[in-house]
């Protein structure tokens, strides 16, 4: 809240978070939009890592080696490692 001479945080003073374990507190309009779209882009953003994991050890059983892996997956050669013990 915002007065002439002084500002309250609502999330300063700990009241957003206890409306939030209440239940009561709901995100609304804009915001909800965007977390909508940040959760999908999440989703989206696993599902391509675990395709590039399945292609790395599909493409190991057929002898590439971890560098080619690395280049067609865009996997991090730790990753590629970790996968493939």
């Amino acid at each position: 809240m915002v007065a002439e001479k002084a500002f309250l945080s609502l999330a300063d003073e700990g009241e957003i978070e206890r409306l939030q374990r209440s239940g009561k507190f709901e995100i609304v309009g804009a915001a909800q939009a965007e977390l909508k779209e940040w959760k999908i882009q999440i989703e989206r953003e696993r599902a391509e890592k675990k395709k590039a994991r399945d292609i790395a050890v599909k493409m190991k059983t057929k002898g590439y080696d971890e560098k080619e892996i690395k280049e067609m997956t865009g996997l991090y050669l730790s990753e590629i490692r970790k996968l493939l013990r």
